[in-house]
């Protein structure tokens, strides 16, 4: 755990010091979303130590990622209604999540949940290209 927490603090700073500098918010949303579906693809190879570096690249890459994609979505509205709306959406998602995948992993496995989320991360990254690239014209 302790080496997993460690990863998810190196993603955020890293979203941190590349979201300072000259790096545009497209590229670095391509990039985490690249890292974020290679940590799934990983954790599909039935192997232990696969599983664990999937594990940690997704740790790295979920904390990389979020703060990238609120900043994209933050700029959108200047007036903090989008902000609530998607903390409001991410909220929804955290608490309904666990129990879908839970009856995912139940009903049909680790394969079958990874597969979904891969899907649900592709999707996520189209729209969030699709705001950085709007933002940026």
């Amino acid at each position: 755990m302790d080496l997993a927490a460690g990863f998810g603090i190196l993603g955020s700073s890293a979203a941190t010091w590349l979201g300072k500098d000259a790096y545009s918010d497209r590229s670095l949303v391509h990039a985490g979303y690249g890292l974020l579906t290679a940590s799934l693809l990983i954790l599909l190879w039935p192997w232990a130590p696969t599983f664990v570096v999937g594990t940690l690249l997704f740790k790295f890459s979920w904390t990389f990622v979020v703060p990238v994609l609120f900043a994209v979505v933050g700029r959108q509205g200047r007036s903090g209604e989008v902000v609530a709306d998607i903390n409001v959406i991410a909220g929804l998602g955290l608490a309904v999540a666990p129990w879908a995948g839970g009856q995912l992993l139940y009903y049909g496995g680790l394969s079958i949940l990874t597969a979904i989320s891969i899907v649900f991360v592709l999707i996520s990254a189209w729209c969030a290209a699709r705001l950085a690239s709007q933002e940026q014209r």
